[in-house]
């Protein structure tokens, strides 16, 4: 709904929007109809200007007011629009839509460490055919990459081994946030430490947002035949990230 959209007020590109608020549809339509004209000769910077200018007559357009008012106050990531994103010193590289859900089932309470057996992690998650992508992939150099909204589910943990502590629980996917650090083919190199330190200021920027309940667990503690994250991976420095 930016002013300096292309399609700015245009019905299709509010339908997501409109739809998750659960508006009118026919309605919407009708108040669009009336505003554009109302509107057109407005140099208009931000939503919020526009929420101004039509408070005067918010109820002559109810529909569109309270999309206004849920685009500013729901998370972007809720609705089918673009997604929002978490981290700010993550570089934004989505993830192909196939390859996760949109939404959670549970309330997150920890973060997956897993290592990416290879190269790539990142164009894999873009791929449509790949169906398995995580949140953040971290890479040698310290660069990290936010490929899933948090309040989405990414698929990066949902096989869980029998003899798992957490095999008649929910799936893993739908409580954890994941992030892969790229590794060579057996999880195997030593990591360099700026690798390791941006994995842990991310880590710890997870804690401070979702509270004390919030945990550090690995991959092979679901499936537990993953060598993953795999050898010389500093797990201790992790859980001890979040402590206190």
């Amino acid at each position: 709904m930016h002013p300096e959209s292309e399609q700015f007020l245009e019905f299709k590109s509010l339908y997501s929007l409109a739809d998750h608020l659960n508006c009118d549809l026919d309605q919407l339509q009708n108040e669009l109809n009336v505003i554009k004209p109302m509107i057109k000769d407005e140099n208009l910077k931000s939503i919020i200007e526009l929420y101004e200018k039509l408070r005067p007559y918010k109820e002559a357009f109810p529909t569109v007011m309270s999309m206004i008012t849920g685009a500013l106050t729901i998370p972007v990531s809720s609705t089918t629009c673009e997604r929002s994103f978490n981290y700010p010193e993550a570089k934004k590289e989505p993830a192909n839509t196939g390859n996760y859900r949109r939404g959670r089932k549970e309330k997150i309470k920890g973060v997956v460490l897993h290592g990416t057996a290879g190269p790539n992690a990142v164009q894999w998650f873009k791929n449509p055919k790949a169906k398995v992508s995580a949140h953040y992939v971290v890479e040698k150099d310290g660069r990290v990459i936010q490929m899933v909204s948090e309040d989405d589910t990414a698929w990066h943990a949902g096989v869980v081994s029998p003899n798992s502590k957490y095999a008649k629980g929910p799936n893993p996917n739908s409580w954890l946030i994941g992030i892969e650090f790229s590794r060579d083919r057996n999880n195997a190199n030593k990591m360099p430490e700026v690798q390791i330190k941006a994995g842990l200021k991310l880590v710890k920027d997870m804690k401070r947002r979702y509270g004390k309940q919030f945990g550090v667990y690995t991959h092979d503690q679901f499936e537990t035949t993953r060598t993953c994250p795999g050898p010389k991976f500093p797990v201790k420095r992790f859980k001890d990230a979040i402590k206190g």
